[in-house]
């Protein structure tokens, strides 16, 4: 569930930001890099949130699927 600060701060600058929603998604963007390394057993890679949307706000380490294969992201 998310917290407070992120109904105060970050839900009304993602909602009504135009810009902000043009960006594409984290994890789309991750999945993306996966594929196109061939689904490596483990990388490293770096975007700067001003780049993307934060899907996945608030999660310090989480499960990622992509195409059957589960990754374990370290944020």
């Amino acid at each position: 569930m998310p917290s407070l600060i992120y109904y105060i701060f970050c839900w009304p600058y993602r909602t009504f930001n135009f810009a902000y929603r043009a960006r594409p998604k984290g994890s789309d963007v991750l999945a993306a890099y996966i594929r196109k390394r061939n689904y490596p057993s483990w990388t490293s890679y770096f975007i700067a949130y001003r780049e993307i949307q934060d899907d996945h706000f608030g999660n310090k380490h989480f499960n990622f699927t992509v195409d059957g294969r589960n990754y374990h992201i370290l944020r």
